[in-house]
């Protein structure tokens, strides 16, 4: 049951895989103005939330492509 969520419903992986799916996701409505963040994962250790959070801003937000125009 948690693959059919983590390949179908959640945005996780790799940055590369994380890119297609937001993508995928754009493509199928059309586009979206923003991606809400849901974890719990950083109360006891913090390190592995802002090594994500790294990641995101410098490997997938630059490479997907917009979808709203930008102010």
């Amino acid at each position: 049951m948690i693959s059919v969520i983590a390949e179908h419903i959640w945005i996780c992986g790799s940055p590369e895989t994380v890119i297609a799916k937001i993508e995928k996701m754009q493509d199928d409505i059309g586009g979206f103005g923003q991606i809400v963040m849901n974890t719990h994962d950083y109360l006891e250790d913090s390190k592995p939330w802002t090594e994500s959070m790294h990641r995101i801003a410098k490997e997938v937000v630059p490479k997907v492509r917009p979808t709203v125009p930008t102010a």
